[in-house]
């Protein structure tokens, strides 16, 4: 066991995180629509990945926010931690994806959803 303070964001490659996703997370599938994958490391290893890409079912999603249209948001599709990292690794890890995502606006659109978290960019 570690301390989750430690753990690393950073942008990996699609062919790396559908790995994983397929090794680790409880279905086995990844999600095709997935253009965004973060590696989630500690202690400089992957132990994490997580796969975002557009609402899967739009017409469910686009009333929860007015005048957001589909390619205005993200969703958080696949998260998959081994279970080398520490206590408080998922909450963490979505806590860093927003700080990151305020910080580099690299998300075409205004709204990023995951579970029951939803983040505006400016």
């Amino acid at each position: 066991m570690g301390d989750a303070k430690k753990i690393v964001l950073r942008p990996i490659d699609s062919k790396i995180a559908n790995q994983f996703i397929e090794r680790v997370h409880y279905s086995g599938k990844i999600v095709n629509n997935s253009n965004l994958h973060i590696g989630v490391f500690y202690g400089g290893t992957l132990h994490g990945a997580m796969q975002f890409g557009s609402p899967l079912d739009k017409r469910k999603v686009l009333p929860l926010v007015n005048g957001t249209q589909w390619h205005q948001m993200m969703e958080l599709n696949r998260m998959a931690f081994d279970d080398t990292l520490p206590r408080n690794s998922k909450s963490t890890s979505c806590s860093r994806f927003k700080e990151y995502q305020i910080g580099q606006k690299k998300v075409g659109g205004q709204w990023q959803r995951g579970g029951s978290h939803s983040l505006k960019l400016r």
